[in-house]
């Protein structure tokens, strides 16, 4: 099995979104494990236009819809310390059916409106969970 790491960069042109960045890692793998997905999302804007998209997908109850869809294990958002124009969010799906699910949902097209609202260029890594590895449990403290 091939695990992917995945990092994309848009820019908006005369209205529309194009890619302009694209890198990906591949690692083969003999076993089969399920997986979570995680996506982290970085908005960018100027003028806190950023922030203020979070405030209008939290006060719409988009945030809170997602959150309840079946498979969503994490949708939230964060401000990175080094960069004020931008926000991080951290959205993770239980495996890829709960994730194409979300993206067929009416929310995806409340979501670009308010995107599109607010002017965001957007920066995706996109990351698949390994299972436990006991070997790095030395460096972690619970």
């Amino acid at each position: 099995m091939a695990l992917h790491s995945t990092t994309l960069a848009t820019r908006k042109t005369g209205g529309q979104h194009s890619v302009i960045a694209v890198t990906s890692r591949i690692t083969n793998y003999n076993k089969r494990i399920d997986m979570s997905i995680t996506i982290n999302l970085y908005y960018i804007g100027r003028d806190g236009q950023a922030q203020q998209f979070v405030q209008a997908m939290e006060e719409s109850g988009i945030a809170d819809a997602i959150r309840q869809e079946p498979g969503n294990e994490r949708y939230e958002y964060f401000q990175p310390l080094d960069r004020p124009d931008t926000v991080l969010l951290i959205d993770q799906w239980s495996d890829q059916q709960a994730l194409d699910a979300h993206h067929a949902s009416a929310m995806m097209e409340q979501l670009a409106q308010l995107r599109e609202r607010f002017d965001l260029h957007m920066q995706v890594q996109r990351f698949t969970e390994l299972p436990d590895e006991t070997a790095d449990a030395q460096f972690i403290r619970s």
